[in-house]
């Protein structure tokens, strides 16, 4: 059996230089078991060490697989075996557009965001069959149990378990926001959702067994960030990610709040009062 890689790939780290990230959503960095990537034309092949991923790929993996993903904006992916999971929009170009959407079909993932969430607060997000997950630059685990699936001890319906940073559950009936060191479920679309009283054990047993390379990778975020933003020539001279963050969040609250406001709050112009008509 092909043991996995433990450290970061050198061929992933040297498919991420220059353009190459220019329209894809990343790079796989780890695929070990039963793993196969479907693009948006339908064509199928097994993902292996440096395989692009791109908008509209469906990542599928088998009982005993697992995929990590070094993301085009530094973020991570690691996808858990018996797993569904499909770029439904990924753009990274420093623009207003820029956005990281992924549908969970079922089975869970676990994310580490990079610059895009940091950036602006909508631009994230995950979607199930039961809710909406927003993200608010964070570390997390989102797990999807379809109905009649659960084992028992489980609860069907989606979970999300917050490492660091906010995330936003939204149903067709409220939402909550989940905070770090919280776990919340959402059972179906049509009910609110809500907190788990601690972190629930079906939680802990989707863990892969790779994790402490999430964890590498979340302590060195900022590095990865820096170099993709660097990659795309997004950073002025001597600006550091973070700055570069704070700009951009400046930037896009500036353009929402142009949009945004209504029109009775914009300067209106000055009466002038009508001539009155030669005779």
């Amino acid at each position: 059996m092909r043991k996995p890689y433990l450290t970061f790939s050198l061929l992933a780290v040297a498919c991420l230089g220059g353009n190459a990230w220019a329209q894809g959503a990343g790079t796989v960095d780890l695929s070990d078991g039963t793993v196969a990537v479907m693009s948006a034309s339908g064509s199928r092949q097994a993902a292996f060490n440096g395989l692009g991923l791109n908008p509209g790929d469906t990542i599928e993996t088998g009982a005993d697989g697992e995929l990590h993903a070094v993301l085009a904006d530094g973020g991570f992916l690691a996808v858990r075996p018996n797993t569904v999971v499909k770029f439904a929009a990924f753009s990274a170009k420093g623009e207003a557009s820029d956005e990281t959407w992924m549908e969970l079909a079922r089975g869970a993932l676990r994310a580490v965001t990079g610059w895009i969430a940091k950036s602006h607060e909508r631009a994230y997000k995950i979607t199930t069959p039961t809710v909406t997950i927003g993200i608010r630059g964070t570390d997390f685990d989102v797990v999807h149990i379809s109905e009649g699936q659960a084992e028992p001890g489980e609860m069907a319906g989606t979970h999300n378990w917050v490492h660091e940073g906010t995330t936003i559950l939204q149903t067709q009936r409220g939402q909550l926001e989940v905070g770090a060191g919280q776990a919340a479920h959402a059972p179906t679309a049509n009910e609110a959702p809500r907190r788990h009283d601690g972190v629930p054990a079906l939680l802990r047993r989707h863990q892969g067994k790779f994790d402490a390379r999430i964890e590498q990778h979340a302590r060195h975020i900022d590095e990865h960030m820096t170099k993709s933003l660097r990659e795309r020539g997004l950073l002025k001279e001597g600006e550091t990610a973070d700055k570069h963050i704070e700009r951009s969040r400046m930037q896009h609250m500036r353009e929402e709040d142009r949009i945004e406001r209504p029109r009775h709050d914009r300067p209106e112009r000055p009466h002038r009062p009508e001539r009155p008509e030669r005779k």
